[in-house]
């Protein structure tokens, strides 16, 4: 998918300026509004095999977070917008732009009806959201999925004695959209977006479901969800790009990949034919049957992408948080059916809180979570979480500052690979925040799908201006 968005630095302090006047002259936003800029840069320790361009070692980016809200006509309306734009002096994919929210709220009691771009989010644990499947990544922004896309929806909410009761329609699907090719982080072979692929044949347009009650019961915070729609995550599988020689040889057009990579490798020749080419090669006359060999290998290879493929899926979820004074147990556990399989993917933990440790402000929280994906015994998918282990720890210092930090490790129980990571906050002032985001991985098993980031260690800065 081709980026409709191309900013410079300069035009991105552009639009800022214009976006902080319309928020400052407009009626509707006259002292609820917000904007912040944040500056980014991310340094990357180690060499990619893989990069073909060394300058993309180093990413120096800029942001800019546009949020502006209020009620207008009656306290019973509400509209919000929040816009984000980012130009990036490497990646041109991740050099984009999108409305996070836009958002109309017709509230009616304990009835709120909304239209619109919005955000939801769903989920209780640390390691990874399993439940929260209504906005897509915005995996250009960060890979850990906490960035969100906006998605077009109508949504019906009820606030009862008996729960939250929310209901969904998806009309429209965004795409994930990923790096450059490039720029890094880097996958081995390049994604091509502009071959995705949908089960349905509404593809982008088809209208997705979803579902969810919430209520409160004592200790226990518990969530019900049910998605029906096209799956956020896609399946990444290796085919001759489209408009490519070997795109028909599969014996269809040339305008769709061909995933079947067999049909585009050439029979091998003759025993005999090898013998008289390397004579030839010899008398110079030709080049040698390897020569030729590796040029075809090569060719091949440059042919091949990975395609995006968004199949239909259907989930029933439960997240669940039972808190017994400083103890936290957290539970996130989807049934998912999709290609014509049942997968059990869950997340399940204890979080256990220390506060005013030593006799100081300072609260630490200790996290151990239990992750399992059976998607891992089907070959058609990869499961990077599927028997693995989080353990971590959250420390809010309390301070004048307000320093954060959750940091932690993920280890994988069958191939012993770890992947380490920091997130850490401070205030320097009431309207500027400094952050720091680490990710390491190590010990890398053969067999892992995280073998694919195994190059990638990250060390990332902002410093987000809030006005």
């Amino acid at each position: 998918m081709k980026n409709i968005y191309s900013f410079n630095y300069g035009r991105l302090l552009l639009l800022s300026g214009l976006l902080l006047c319309v928020t400052w002259h407009s009626p509707l936003v006259a002292s609820d509004w917000e904007s912040t800029l944040e500056p980014e840069f991310t340094w990357y320790p180690s060499d990619n095999p893989n990069n073909e361009n060394p300058e993309a070692d180093y990413h120096a980016n800029s942001s800019l977070a546009v949020t502006v809200g209020r009620s207008w006509s009656s306290r019973y309306h509400l509209f919000d917008l929040k816009l984000f734009a980012r130009e990036d002096e490497r990646d041109e994919n991740r050099t984009h732009a999108d409305v996070r929210e836009a958002l109309l709220t017709l509230v009616l009691n304990s009835v709120e009806i909304q239209a619109g771009i919005g955000r939801v989010f769903w989920g209780v644990t640390e390691a990874q959201h399993i439940v929260d499947v209504v906005n897509q990544d915005d995996f250009v922004e960060n890979i850990d999925g906490e960035d969100k896309l906006g998605q077009p929806m109508v949504a019906f909410k009820w606030y009862s004695p008996f729960g939250d009761f929310s209901a969904y329609a998806l009309p429209y699907f965004r795409s994930r959209e990923f790096n450059a090719d490039n720029a890094r982080p880097q996958l081995p072979v390049a994604v091509y977006e502009e071959d995705e692929q949908f089960e349905h044949p509404d593809g982008n347009k088809h209208v997705d479901y979803a579902l969810r009650w919430k209520h409160y019961l004592g200790p226990v915070d518990i969530g019900l969800s049910w998605f029906k729609g096209t799956a956020r995550a896609p399946r990444l599988e290796p085919c001759y790009r489209s408009g490519t020689s070997r795109a028909n040889a599969d014996g269809s057009s040339l305008d769709t990949p061909n995933c079947d990579l067999e049909s585009g490798i050439p029979s091998a020749p003759p025993a005999l034919l090898l013998v008289v080419n390397d004579t030839l090669a010899l008398l110079g006359l030709a080049e040698s049957s390897a020569d030729q060999q590796t040029a075809l290998e090569q060719e091949i290879l440059s042919q091949v992408s990975l395609v995006p493929f968004y199949d239909q899926s259907e989930q029933i979820g439960i997240d669940l948080q039972y808190t017994v004074g400083p103890a936290a147990f957290k539970l996130e556990a989807v049934s998912r059916q999709q290609l014509g399989e049942h997968f059990l993917i869950a997340d399940v933990g204890l979080e256990y809180t220390f506060s005013a440790i030593f006799g100081s402000d300072a609260d630490v929280s200790i996290v151990a979570e239990y992750l399992y994906d059976e998607r891992a015994e089907d070959d058609r998918f990869i499961a990077t979480f599927d028997d693995d282990v989080f353990i971590g720890s959250r420390i809010g210092l309390n301070n004048t500052a307000d320093t954060q930090m959750l940091g932690g490790v993920i280890v994988d129980r069958n191939h012993g690979s770890k992947i380490y990571s920091l997130e850490a906050t401070q205030r320097l002032s009431d309207s500027t925040l400094l952050g720091l985001e680490t990710r390491f991985v190590s010990d890398v098993g053969a067999d892992d799908p995280i073998n694919i980031a195994e190059h990638e260690d990250s060390v990332r800065l902002t410093l987000s201006l809030f006005f």
